[in-house]
């Protein structure tokens, strides 16, 4: 993945929605989707509580999902794990972006260790784990380093979604604008107002 955040972030919390899990192919490495990366609702999304005749009387029919085994299995012992229904998936040209992720989505260390085992490493890292809540980013400020980010750009142009899933580009086209450079961008990062 060719895209981050630096730390560089100014934003409200308002703005921020966890509600979703990414749902995306891990690489070599464990790594689901880094920081920065830009999503879209997949399926039916985040269902709302329905009460009346017909409802459901709580989150959707199935607010979470079995997302199979913590580790090892063994005859006679059940240890599944839960993750969240309502999903994202990365987002490309010509599809309706949520917004940016905050934070990345990793399954394992930089050991080869599980994460889902110690949750204190995951959040050192800046993490979370597949399933669990990532928070997505629909409108402020932040610090993008990505391989789409031109050089030659200027302060002023704009940023859109790139024809590559999940990541930001500078080259305008037939693509959905979703912010402005706030300045000349270095070695492809850059300050960039988002609002999707």
């Amino acid at each position: 993945m060719a895209h981050t955040l630096k730390p560089f972030r100014d934003y409200n919390e308002h703005n921020v929605i966890n509600l979703f899990a990414v749902q995306a192919n891990q690489d070599a490495n464990g790594v689901i989707a880094s920081a920065g990366t830009v999503v879209k609702v997949a399926g039916n999304g985040f269902q709302p509580v329905v009460a009346g005749l017909g409802g459901t009387g709580f989150l959707g029919a199935v607010p979470v999902d079995l997302a199979g085994g913590a580790g090892s299995t063994y005859m006679n012992v059940v240890s599944d794990r839960f993750a969240l229904t309502a999903k994202v998936v990365p987002a490309a040209s010509g599809s309706l972006a949520l917004g940016i992720t905050l934070m990345g989505v990793q399954e394992y260390d930089e050991n080869g260790e599980k994460l889902l085992f110690s949750p204190r490493k995951a959040a050192e890292k800046g993490v979370v784990v597949s399933g669990q809540s990532v928070p997505v980013l629909t409108k402020g400020m932040v610090t993008y380093s990505g391989s789409l980010i031109s050089n030659q750009a200027s302060a002023g142009d704009g940023v859109y979604l790139s024809p590559t899933a999940g990541e930001l580009s500078t080259t305008a086209g037939n693509q959905t604008r979703v912010g402005t450079l706030l300045g000349t961008p270095v070695n492809n990062t850059a300050v960039v107002n988002l609002s999707f």
